[in-house]
């Protein structure tokens, strides 16, 4: 392959034929990014119900985890997921109705590994995109079981991309390029589901569960239109 050591083929290229083949329409948008639009003044309006509820209370929280990504979409090479930490933190809204409302800040790095042919030799690619997410959650809080308080929380959460690099080894070789991919759109918008648990601990409250997320717009500035899907478990404390 001409240029496998410094991989001269220019960027855009060498991705296209990596992920699949060319595919048109990336100004679309699906009905899914559409319908954001709807869902924030929805849990706007949900927020302003539950504040007049009395003796509800803002709490402080923040916590910790690691977060395995992939890639969706129209893609023909073989993905498989990256596992990155992750951090954050924000507020709690609790009602003692049982309603809660969490905004909050998230440090989070998502790709994928991905396996194809450049030219016809065997590649991999690592592709990471570091991200601030900005989540809006509404959900509900159960009463006790045993020591444990479930809840449940879903809401859009909005990412500013930080910095987006891809790295290329051939594969059984040792030598690996990296470098900015800047096909990365600056912004991303997902779906947020959080499966969580509550207990207390010498007084203080702790919290750990499941967190995914779903991405309804398209990362990529080039075809094809790529998504990012997220899982990952996280602890902390609530202040």
């Amino acid at each position: 392959m001409d240029g496998l050591g410094g991989f001269e083929v220019p960027f855009p290229l060498r991705m296209q034929r990596i992920l699949c083949q060319s595919h048109s329409g990336f100004h679309s948008r699906s009905g899914s990014g559409k319908s954001m639009r709807y869902l924030i003044p929805t849990l706007l309006g949900l927020l302003l119900g539950i504040t007049t509820t009395a003796n509800a209370q803002w709490r402080a929280q923040l916590h910790l985890g690691v977060a395995g990504s992939s890639f969706r979409g129209d893609i023909e090479s073989d993905t498989s997921p990256i596992y990155r930490l992750s951090g954050g933190g924000g507020l709690q809204y609790q009602s003692p109705s049982g309603f809660v409302f969490e905004p909050g800040v998230l440090y989070m790095q998502k790709g994928a590994q991905l396996e194809g042919e450049l030219e016809g030799i065997p590649i991999s690619a690592t592709s990471e995109i570091t991200y601030v997410e900005f989540p809006l959650l509404v959900g509900y809080r159960w009463r006790k079981i045993g020591k444990i308080r479930p809840k449940v929380l879903v809401g859009p959460t909005t990412a500013f991309r930080l910095e987006s690099s891809i790295s290329f080894k051939a594969l059984g070789g040792s030598l690996e390029q990296e470098e900015e991919d800047e096909s990365v759109q600056e912004r991303d918008t997902s779906l947020m589901l959080v499966l969580a648990g509550e207990t207390t601990v010498g007084g203080e409250t702790l919290v750990g569960g499941i967190r995914t997320s779903t991405g309804v717009t398209n990362i990529r500035s080039t075809n094809p239109e790529i998504y990012n899907a997220t899982i990952g478990l996280y602890f902390g404390i609530i202040f």
